[in-house]
């Protein structure tokens, strides 16, 4: 490859480097890990805690706690949305 045709590449890499830092040490290592966009802890664990106090609420009668509940349910809706993380990682690719 010439030398001009690798300028892009490694301009892609350490634009990589800086924006997902667990990422590329996962692939120097040769343990592969999901990119950012495509981690979604949190939005597991608000589902998680929505489900359980919306049952709480259901069995124990509290209108609070039910509440409660749903709110964080849609809440892991919205961090769950598929579209979403799509949508976040080309904004911040035109960015750059």
């Amino acid at each position: 490859m010439a030398r001009r045709d690798e300028e892009p590449l490694e301009a892609l890499a350490e634009e990589l480097r800086r924006s997902d830092p667990e990422f590329t040490r996962a692939m120097r290592s040769g343990r592969p890990r999901r990119p950012r966009e495509y981690r979604n802890n949190p939005g597991w664990l608000t589902l998680a805690f929505g489900v359980l106090a919306f049952l709480s609420g259901a069995l124990l009668g509290d209108g609070l706690l039910l509440t409660g509940g749903l709110v964080a349910v849609g809440a892991a809706a919205h961090l769950l949305d598929p579209s979403r993380i799509r949508t976040r990682y080309r904004d911040r690719q035109d960015r750059a």
